[in-house]
């Protein structure tokens, strides 16, 4: 079996990688950057992997790029399509438009155009519908009053997957939880273990659902190695309070843990206070108008259909804290 990766230096996409060549699978691997393929490889040797890395085949490449892609996917049976932009981050709202919603289509049209046997997706429980009770595959999209422009951008771009499977693609697209797992600890979850080791103090009473990074790559593994075509797959292990999530973390890597529950008050503040210290420092944002009103949600999601149908068990999340913290530490070198 040949298969390629988008995103493969990404969180998901790294884990998807070791995941196939476990399972023996030649993989073809896309990345944007040496940079970002090195830091893979500290993935892999947390894992005990290192061996396995240098049977990747590496191309060096972008979504945005059609002809490209066209090229890549000739004698590729499945494609794992990870490659995408998580920003919370107003200014990077047309940047991740473009990614993810035109990315994911060059990623269908060349599927199709090469003859893909089948492809996975991997959305997120952001482009779901919403209820007030459990939230399943089933729940109905709507026009939320304030949706961000991320769970937006995957919502199209599900749809992008949606068009190519009317005119003959397979597919299957995964909708995963917060995804707890080591990665790079400037974006994303991962960002979490950094900013607790930095003393983040403030904590919120909300909930949602959060996911094992292997579990993520396992059942996608698993999924298109079986028939079931044209469907979806929310990944959730737990719902739980976010915290619960960030005291544990600060647990697993010795610091103080979080003890000022903040109101809605304090979270407007926060999130502006911190849009004018970017005017002087240019970084990325910690804190976002959009990102606030993640964490202040409370959502509760099913994976009812993907523990029954592919008779799965997830990692717990406590597990997940504590194999992401090891990794955390050993990486930053900080002493627990």
């Amino acid at each position: 079996m040949k298969c390629l990766v988008t995103g493969a230096t990404g969180l998901v996409g790294s884990h998807v990688v070791i995941e196939l060549l476990e399972k023996k699978y030649e993989v073809v691997a896309l990345y944007r950057s040496e940079e970002k393929k090195n830091h893979t490889l500290k993935i892999f040797s947390h894992y005990n992997k290192e061996y396995l890395f240098s049977s990747i085949h590496w191309v060096k490449g972008n979504v945005l790029d059609i002809l490209f892609l066209e090229d890549v996917c000739k004698n590729i049976q499945h494609v794992y399509h990870c490659a995408a932009i998580v920003s919370f981050n107003k200014k990077r709202r047309n940047e991740m438009y473009k990614i993810n919603i035109e990315g994911t289509a060059n990623v269908v049209n060349a599927c199709l155009e090469a003859n893909v046997e089948k492809l996975c997706f991997v959305s997120s429980i952001t482009a779901l519908g919403t209820s007030k009770t459990e939230i399943d595959e089933n729940t109905p999209w709507q026009n939320k009053s304030n949706p961000t422009a991320y769970s937006k951008s995957k919502y199209y771009s599900e749809n992008e997957v949606w068009r190519g499977t009317a005119e003959g693609l397979k597919a299957i697209i995964v909708n995963p939880g917060i995804i707890i797992g080591p990665g790079n600890w400037n974006e994303g979850s991962p960002a979490l273990f950094r900013r607790i080791s930095e003393g983040l103090k403030f904590y919120t009473e909300s909930s949602t659902g959060f996911v094992d990074v292997r579990d993520v790559a396992t059942c996608m593994a698993k999924l298109m190695n079986t028939s079931i075509e044209n469907e979806k797959f929310i990944l959730v292990s737990q719902n739980v309070s976010f915290k619960k999530v960030l005291s544990t973390i600060a647990a697993h890597i010795n610091k103080p843990i979080p003890s000022i529950k903040a109101t809605k008050f304090l979270v407007e503040v926060a999130w502006r206070l911190e849009w004018i210290k970017t005017l002087f420092t240019n970084k990325e944002p910690v804190l976002t108008k959009e990102s606030v009103k993640m964490a202040t949600d409370n959502d509760t999601y099913s994976s009812k259909k993907a523990t029954e149908f592919l008779m799965y068990r997830f990692i717990p999340i406590e597990e997940s804290i504590e194999n992401t913290a090891s990794a955390f530490l050993k990486e930053t070198g900080i002493r627990k």
